[in-house]
């Protein structure tokens, strides 16, 4: 979950810069921008969708491949 202020949205996906993590993380509830979130992308109707296009977004260092 996304600092706990989210709305459920099934079988949507979205990509999140993630500030504490220092990662992009793919998420199952629309995102709030807040505190550590400071970007959103999406929504994606699959998880590869999101995976796709975490990977064209340049703020998002290249995931390891369990991720």
């Amino acid at each position: 979950m996304v600092d706990g202020s989210v709305a459920q949205a099934d079988g949507l996906y979205w990509v999140v810069g993630n500030r504490a993590t220092e990662k992009c993380e793919i998420v199952t509830s629309n995102p709030v921008i807040s505190g550590d979130i400071w970007f959103a992308d999406g929504p994606y109707s699959s998880r590869a969708d999101a995976k796709l296009a975490r990977s064209t977004i340049g703020a998002c260092p290249k995931p390891k491949s369990d991720e």
